[in-house]
């Protein structure tokens, strides 16, 4: 799943996504709550459904989620995540949108910045570069952005939760096309794309630091700090217009129809959700109930 794993954009090059139950007395809900599981409800809905912020990586904090999420996820009919990833889609054509079609990494930097690119991957990653040579740069410092992050689970969250759809055997959707999805990401200008890959090499203290202040938004539900430390980075805006404004209308737009069906859980990057133009307040301009869910410790 690509989307998630630019829970920030590359303003900074911290490039990870890491942005995606009634059960009465035991939840308190409020609007404004540090919250990643919100309830959706109205709208003639039979059933409410719900939509989870998550973080597309396998470290062990962004599984720090309450019992209340698994709760309400066994409750739900349904499950849905941005891109279905399933035997439909193979790895091999997949991996063909991450190409550029005339250029290569070599052509878009100096000698000396190249080697530098080449030196970080050799010593820091153990892996030749040649292996990366035609890939888009925000594809490559994408997965640079995500070494810095543990590897403690098995599957990155997003990718757990679609697991135990299949495990409890739930009707599983995707809001995306991977067509979509991967142009979202090659939609912004391989200058910027150039100097976010150059930056993540050679500024690995400073991303580092960064990610683990992200993290620490995410694992206290702070959708609002995430925003805010999102938006707080100078960068591209029409980037991050087709990122993740256009996107979130495309997803709530396709996710009104699943949920009219039955109860869903439905699993997006946490940045979709806050915002003017987030996907809670879009389904709230539709008619929605749309209220946050957190357990009482």
């Amino acid at each position: 799943m690509i989307e998630n794993c630019i829970i920030m954009n590359v303003k900074n090059s911290v490039l990870c996504s890491f942005l995606l139950l009634q059960m009465g007395g035991l939840f308190g809900y409020s609007q404004n709550a540090k919250s990643l599981l919100w309830e959706v409800s109205g709208n003639d809905l039979t059933e409410p459904s719900y939509v989870y912020g998550t973080f597309h990586s396998q470290d062990k904090r962004v599984y720090q989620f309450s019992d209340s999420v698994l709760i309400t996820f066994g409750k739900c009919k349904y499950f849905g995540m941005e891109l279905l990833i399933d035997s439909s889609i193979n790895p091999l054509t997949m991996m063909r949108y991450f190409y550029m079609d005339s250029l290569i990494v070599r052509d878009l930097y100096s000698k000396k910045e190249y080697d530098k690119i080449v030196k970080y991957f050799e010593k820091e990653l153990g892996m030749p570069f040649y292996l990366f040579e035609k890939m888009y740069p925000i594809m490559i410092s994408t997965m640079v952005t995500a070494t810095k992050l543990g590897a403690d689970s098995a599957q990155a969250l997003d990718l757990y939760f679609h697991y135990l759809a299949k495990k409890q055997l739930k009707g599983c959707f995707g809001l995306e096309t991977i067509e979509e999805q991967v142009n979202a990401f090659k939609s912004m200008p391989i200058s910027k794309q150039k100097e976010a890959l150059l930056d993540a090499v050679t500024k690995p203290q400073k991303n580092s630091k960064l990610l683990k202040e992200l993290i620490r938004y995410y694992v206290d539900n702070d959708i609002d700090k995430l925003y805010s430390f999102s938006k707080n980075e100078k960068g591209n805006d029409e980037f991050e217009n087709e990122l993740i404004t256009k996107r979130n209308g495309v997803m709530v737009s396709r996710m009104k129809e699943y949920i009219r069906n039955g109860s869903s859980f439905i699993a997006v990057g946490a940045l979709h959700l806050p915002g003017k133009e987030g996907i809670i307040n879009l389904l709230r301009a539709e008619g929605y109930v749309v209220r946050a869910v957190q357990s009482k410790k």
